[in-house]
């Protein structure tokens, strides 16, 4: 049985990853943490985050669709679905998405780089 407080430290170290720029180990991580925590959106959203950073759009979408079901308001997931729903050619959709981030934070959500990313979700100061 994997403890909440396991499964915050795991995020954690998968966030420190990311910053660092180790995307696929950070990847691997947050998939690990979904296997025990299948509704974690924190981990939902950067794993589709680092998806996308991987050039593995249709995977961003998944898990980032999965992120938007389980908490509709969460401004991150809608703006990352956004960038990776563009990088398929969904334009449209794409900018629906955005507009709802942009709904749920009062501005347009812009990606200032995964390190502010990872930061921004996982809830970090």
């Amino acid at each position: 049985m994997v403890t909440s407080a396991l499964a915050s430290r795991l995020l954690q170290d998968a966030m420190d990853m990311h910053r660092r720029g180790a995307i696929a180990d950070a990847a691997a991580r947050y998939s690990q943490i979904l296997k025990f925590e299948p509704k974690n959106v924190d981990a939902l959203c950067l794993l589709g985050l680092a998806c996308g950073e991987l050039k593995r759009f249709t995977e961003a979408v998944e898990f980032l669709r999965k992120a938007v079901k389980l908490a509709p308001k969460h401004a991150p997931a809608h703006n990352f679905l956004g960038a990776a729903l563009k990088e398929t050619g969904r334009t449209d959709e794409a900018r629906a998405r955005h507009l709802a981030a942009a709904g749920f934070h009062g501005r347009l959500c812009q990606s200032r780089g995964p390190a502010d990313e990872a930061q921004q979700v996982g809830g970090g100061g």
